[in-house]
């Protein structure tokens, strides 16, 4: 299998991100949107994806801001063109109001460095602290259970990354 270079590596993921986003972007306003604020509203959303699509994202935060557009997508993609390191998780991840998408990158994803990873699996694990299991409770909602899953998933993770942490270094 032929290696890619990091930095090459991050700016392909960068690029993949970003041309998710404006696909999600154009299919939410697609749906809906109609009529003449259709047409209006139509403008701004490609004026914001074409500021994020060339990184230009305080400029897309401001326009949001202007225009009371959701500045979710803007941080989204700073976070995918990112180092994904602790600074940017309180920047970008600890600011976004798409919980699904952030539990995902906290399940996902891979930090650079073992504090990163500590601290996406800590910050995933503060989101999912309302989802914990209770005898008492049964909820059938999906979504809840999800998010259920995902806590899971980052308690095992972090149990992973105790294990071979102490085989590894000794601790």
């Amino acid at each position: 299998r032929a290696m890619i270079h990091p930095i090459r590596r991050q700016q392909l993921t960068c690029n993949i991100g970003i041309w998710s986003l404006n696909m999600r972007i154009i299919n939410l306003t697609l749906l809906n949107c109609a009529g003449a604020w259709y047409h209006s509203q139509r403008g701004l959303f490609f004026k914001c994806i074409r500021l994020i699509s060339d990184q230009e994202y305080q400029a897309a935060l401001e326009f949001s801001k202007r225009h009371r557009l959701d500045k979710d997508e803007v941080l989204k993609s700073q976070w995918l063109c990112s180092a994904r390191g602790i600074n940017e998780i309180k920047m970008f991840l600890s600011v976004i109001k798409d919980q699904a998408f952030v539990l995902s990158e906290c399940v996902d994803g891979v930090g650079p460095t073992e504090d990163a990873v500590r601290a996406s699996i800590a910050h995933g694990l503060h989101l999912t602290n309302q989802y914990r299991f209770s005898e008492t409770e049964v909820d059938e909602n999906s979504q809840i259970w999800e998010f259920r899953l995902a806590r899971l998933k980052l308690l095992q993770f972090r149990d992973k990354l105790e294990t071979f942490l102490g085989i590894n270094m000794g601790r």
